[in-house]
């Protein structure tokens, strides 16, 4: 079972997170089923700045209602890397990991970061929310439109910050930062690569 909940736990406001609340609420508590679990309490994904390759490749920027906000994002291959030890070696049952990068960092690191690995400029644009929600209006359903604008209330508060030691305990590796994350993904942001 896998359940996905919001860094960090708990938010004095998750109950207006409404596109968790059937996973922050899963049907009778986790805790009491015969199975053993573990939590993973992954933060925001550095590849979820593919969704802005086209922009980024097109345009050399990105953009999104977060301001100057630090978020200690994390690499999804570090979150495969913590799931694998905690699936097949013992010791994990009961435990809750928060997983994030090295760092919290802000969306002007990030486009820093994209400019050295593609060795051309690439900026963040910071947007008020609703424009950024009518610039997404008809990609996305409006669950997740609505979704989207919660996470980055979240992130601009200052929520979401927090650095967790738990991908190099747990995998024994360190986790991937920004500059990694930006060389391994550069032809998907440079138009090369279908991401």
């Amino acid at each position: 079972m896998i359940f996905r909940r919001l860094q960090p736990d708990p938010v004095p406001h998750a109950e207006r997170l409404d596109h968790f609340a059937g996973e922050l609420h899963p049907p009778g508590p986790v805790e009491h089923r015969v199975l053993d679990f573990t939590f993973l309490r992954p933060n925001l994904y550095f590849q979820g700045l593919l969704t802005f390759a086209g922009s980024i490749s097109g345009e050399g920027r990105f953009f999104a209602p977060i301001g100057d906000s630090a978020v200690s994002a994390v690499d999804v291959r570090d979150i495969a890397a913590v799931a694998t030890v905690t699936l097949t070696e013992a010791g994990h049952e009961g435990a809750t990991y928060s997983l994030t990068g090295p760092e919290a960092i802000t969306r002007a690191q990030m486009a820093a970061a994209l400019t050295a690995a593609l060795d051309r400029t690439v900026t963040f644009v910071d947007v008020p929310p609703q424009a950024f929600a009518d610039s997404i209006r008809g990609l996305l359903p409006p669950w997740q439109v609505d979704g989207l604008l919660e996470d980055y209330a979240h992130y601009r508060r200052g929520e979401a910050g927090a650095v967790s030691s738990a991908v190099a305990e747990i995998s024994g590796k360190a986790p991937h930062n920004i500059e990694q994350f930006g060389r391994d993904y550069a032809a998907a942001f440079s138009g090369n690569s279908a991401g």
